[in-house]
This record gives structure tokens, C-alpha cells and sequence, in this order.
């Protein structure tokens, strides 16, 4: 009874976000994005780690990057000390009870939500509730992630990365690819 009524709550707090525009609908190339922010849904280090090296090596070049990562479970992701950019850490204590992100004016990540974007990217392999609510609540110019019930709303671009070992790189590649195409 109680995750049906889950349901409904986070169904309209999501077409609220919606409603309230928080995506530009402007299409942006990946070398014209002077603010990035990226999520990521936490679930297995070794592709947290190549998240990390990619983000470090190609993404913090002149640009304001800001990484947000969900942690589903106790453990939270270990994240290095000396890293180019932000780092915020999003636990089950940063949802409202519909599993939506908190963004109001007290919340712990409100810095994350508040700002504005040039380019938001989803990089979460799997569907989950939340990432659609992050992406939902995130203010952005355009918005790129994964088809998925409910991210076929939120985002402006949905990718599917081909089929590889690695699918943060997958996804990388296909961002880059996609993005470098708008005019």
C-alpha cells in the first residue's frame, strides 16, 4: 500500500519538475559546455574508477564540472582527495520520501541543484527511481542519459551505447560522438 502511494507521490513531483522547465532545451556542443554536471548511481567500483579516471583526464580541462553520485546502499564510493573538481556524495538521507531528491534551501546538496548547467549527463547504467527524479530536479540547458521509462521525459538526448567491456567508456564515446555533431 505504502509503495503505491510512493508511486503516485513521486509520479507527480516528477511531472512538477517537468513543468516547471528545468532544462533549456538548447542543444550543446561538448566543447561549448562551460559547466557540466554529471550523475552517477553507484554500484561497482571498478566502473566507478574508470568513471573517475575518464572525468579526470579529458573532462576537467576549462570547464566547471560537478560530479554527484547516488550511493544506494551503506557504502558510500571512495573518492580520491585530491580531485580537479566537486565530489558530492548523495545517500538514502537526501531522499524525501518518495525517493526524489531534496533541493530545497536547507538540503545538504542544495548547492548541486541550485546551479545552473550547460550540460547535464546521466552516466547510471541501470534504471532506478531516483536517477530519474536527479535528472528530473537538476536545472540544465540539455540534459543526456540512458532510455528508460521515465527518462525518455527528462532528458533532451537519450544515447545507447554499444554493447562493450566497459560501460561508462561506452557511454563516454557515444556522449562525445553525439554531442560533437549540433550546430
Amino acid at each position: 500500500m505504502f509503495e503505491a502511494i510512493k508511486r503516485r507521490c513521486w509520479r507527480r513531483k516528477f511531472r512538477r519538475n517537468l513543468a516547471r522547465g528545468c532544462t533549456g532545451r538548447q542543444a550543446c556542443r561538448m566543447h561549448e559546455a562551460a559547466s557540466v554536471g554529471i550523475y552517477y548511481s553507484y554500484g561497482d567500483l571498478q566502473e566507478w574508477e574508470r568513471l573517475l579516471s575518464l572525468l579526470k583526464e579529458s573532462w576537467s580541462t576549462g570547464r566547471q564540472v560537478h560530479l554527484l553520485v547516488y550511493a544506494p546502499g551503506p557504502s558510500a564510493p571512495p573518492v580520491p582527495e585530491r580531485f580537479p573538481f566537486p565530489v558530492s556524495v548523495m545517500g538514502a538521507e537526501d531522499l524525501d520520501f518518495c525517493q526524489m531528491p531534496k533541493t530545497g534551501k536547507k538540503a545538504r546538496l542544495a548547492g548541486f541543484f541550485s546551479r545552473g548547467y550547460d550540460l547535464f549527463i546521466d552516466f547510471s547504467p541501470r534504471f532506478h527511481w531516483v536517477d530519474a527524479g536527479v535528472v528530473s530536479s537538476v536545472k540544465a540547458k540539455m540534459k543526456v542519459g540512458k532510455g528508460d521509462p521515465w527518462g525518455t521525459l527528462a532528458n533532451d538526448l537519450i544515447l545507447s551505447p554499444r554493447e562493450g567491456a566497459s560501460y561508462v567508456e561506452a557511454f563516454a564515446e557515444s556522449v562525445k560522438t553525439y554531442l560533437s555533431v549540433f550546430k
